[in-house]
């Protein structure tokens, strides 16, 4: 998923949606966004990653019958994802990944890390450690010296 839809995306439904089979570091706490050139300020905690999940409404049904929150809304995501005519990108019978997100366990600096290099601060995935971004970092640069 392009980065720029990633942050909206989150915005909206409180998860991040990627390929089934991206892979995340197993001890990975926390979720950050880069768009822009800058670090959001938003580093939500992860609370499930969802693997192989079709984009369908026979998805939707099956996962509201299970009577489980989490089910319910990993379905209202799909279901609003579905029902969205500003995609601009086709996921209707699409196995994605949806990582369930929770801002209110995660934690939020008072401002965003500017990059300020020429080369691009993320290819990729990129991992920093929290201690490093809780140095609150105005700057990339900032941050590689506290170690992330």
């Amino acid at each position: 998923m392009a980065a720029t839809n990633a942050w909206p995306e989150y915005e909206e439904t409180g998860t991040y949606i990627c390929q089934p089979r991206r892979s995340f570091r197993p001890n990975a706490e926390y979720l950050g966004f880069y768009a822009k050139r800058q670090i959001y300020p938003v580093f939500p905690r992860i609370l499930a990653f969802r693997r192989d999940i079709v984009f369908d409404r026979e998805t939707i049904r099956q996962l509201r019958a299970t009577n489980e929150p989490e089910d319910a809304q990993l379905a209202e995501v799909i279901e609003r994802d579905l029902n969205a005519s500003s995609r601009t990108y086709a996921r209707e019978g699409t196995p994605l990944q949806v990582v369930l997100l929770d801002a209110n366990s995660g934690f939020t600096l008072d401002h965003p890390i500017r990059h300020d290099g020429r080369a691009a601060w993320l290819r990729g995935q990129r991992y920093t450690s929290s201690r490093a971004l809780k140095t609150a970092p105005a700057t990339t640069e900032e941050l590689r010296a506290a170690g992330g």
